[in-house]
């Protein structure tokens, strides 16, 4: 809700009406599991408010990707959840295909990964992927030689390297630079569409797949930024400025400082 927040605040200098903003993030709060009608949803709110639909789905999508990536390092944060989901249907589909198409293999073997794979949906915190690898591409042996095993492995636990400066600028880049991968495969004829008519690149100048790129980057950065001074605004703070420094930074004074009493 808060990266929804910051994107209708962050989109009004780019030109984008706030309550368009606000209303489509709500559809997508709310709908996200009926995906027909949030794209119904997000169209309808989009012409009336004289915008191309793929322009706030852009934006939008950015900002909660944006908004939802720095909980990558929690088991029960909304992107372990959304992958381990995802195993679980992938293992569940290996399953059907193994016992429909291979007479070969044991029943029991061919059962055991859609077994897993049922668990995974069902307890999604059991099974983090998205965890897993974060935590096996930064703890590993090239990393400790940098900052120690000890230290690293601290770094990869909650709100810690994941909650920084650092990792809103590698998300960042990524995101942008992976839609970069897949620009050559996109028509020129839908940038216009996906974000290259927003009032500031059409001031600027710029063409629609570089304005579209910048409009992405832009909602990403917006997201995360949201995430980040959401944490915190609470008791337990952030330490934006890992690994270099472990200085904890508050938005709110002490007193007002709020409390998270779930798991997320």
């Amino acid at each position: 809700m808060i990266g929804v927040g910051a994107a209708a605040a962050a989109g009004i200098p780019l030109g984008l009406p706030p309550l368009a903003v606000l209303g489509a993030g709500a559809v997508l709060l709310t709908r996200r599991r009926s995906l027909p009608f949030t794209i119904v949803a997000i169209v309808v709110i989009a012409a009336a408010n004289g915008m191309p639909p793929g322009v706030l789905g852009t934006f939008l999508t950015g900002a909660l990707l944006g908004a939802i990536a720095p909980d990558i390092d929690h088991a029960y944060g909304l992107v372990a959840r959304a992958s381990a989901r995802a195993l679980g249907a992938a293992l569940v589909a290996l399953s059907c295909a193994a016992t429909l198409w291979t007479p070969n293999v044991p029943a029991w073997a061919a059962a055991l990964p859609g077994a897993v794979g049922i668990l995974a949906v069902l307890r999604p915190s059991w099974m983090p992927l998205t965890l897993w690898i974060y935590r096996a591409v930064l703890s590993n042996p090239l990393t400790w030689l940098f900052l120690g095993r000890e230290r690293m492995c601290a770094l990869v636990t909650h709100r810690k390297l994941s909650h920084t400066v650092l990792a809103l600028l590698l998300w960042t880049a990524a995101m942008v630079g992976g839609l970069w991968v897949l620009a050559p495969w996109v028509p020129p004829a839908v940038w216009p569409y996906l974000g290259g008519t927003v009032s500031l690149v059409e001031r600027v100048g710029l063409d629609a797949r570089t304005g579209t790129m910048l409009l992405w980057g832009y909602a990403v950065a917006v997201g995360y930024t949201s995430h980040l001074l959401g944490d915190a605004a609470t008791v337990s703070r952030i330490q934006p400025w890992l690994p270099f420094s472990d200085a904890r930074f508050q938005v709110l004074p002490s007193p007002l400082l709020l409390r998270t009493g779930g798991r997320h």
